[in-house]
């Protein structure tokens, strides 16, 4: 939980270096995570956007951020020595790979919940896949099921459905 976390924080603050130790440290761990698969999934679009500060490089904004897709020289100094999907999560292919990865996902979901082995984090996972995949009345319907069988978390149920209704007219699908 811990991992995913500190992934999620590091691809919003811009710093994908240190999202792809945790996530190396995630993929070590626990492989068959279907978050290993989710991240890739979700934050493609992010996988190479540095802050230029973190670069070394000046700026007049501290969050002035640079995509290393299209700066091959730059990117092969700095990416590909660090990146645990360098060469397949290739800028060429972002938009098929974020795709495959979020089906992986979906699939071992799936395979988990026939097996009955769907925490609610992993269910909580399941409404992040089923809303990047653009189907929204299934994660609604997930979270109608996580709100019956944990009202306890009926408050971060409510924040996530409001997220959800948010976003459902803003994301155009992977």
């Amino acid at each position: 939980d811990a991992l995913a976390l500190y992934i999620e924080a590091s691809f919003r603050l811009s710093r994908p270096e240190l999202a792809w130790l945790a996530y190396s440290r995630l993929e070590t761990i626990s492989p068959d995570d279907p978050v290993v698969s989710l991240i890739p999934a979700q934050y493609g679009d992010r996988w190479f956007t540095f802050r230029k500060q973190q670069l070394g490089m000046s700026t007049s904004d501290r969050g002035d951020t640079l995509d290393l897709r299209d700066s091959s020289p730059l990117r092969r100094a700095i990416v590909e020595e660090l990146d645990p999907l360098s060469g397949e999560l290739t800028p060429e292919d972002l938009r098929k790979k974020r795709r495959e990865y979020l089906k992986t996902c979906l699939n071992e979901l799936a395979r988990r919940e026939e097996k009955g082995e769907l925490s609610l984090r992993m269910q909580l996972v399941h409404v992040n896949a089923l809303e990047l995949a653009g189907k929204y009345q299934e994660a609604y319907a997930r979270l109608n099921r996580i709100s019956d069988m944990y009202p306890e978390h009926a408050a971060t149920v409510l924040s996530r459905r409001a997220v959800l209704y948010e976003r459902q007219g803003n994301w155009a699908g992977v």
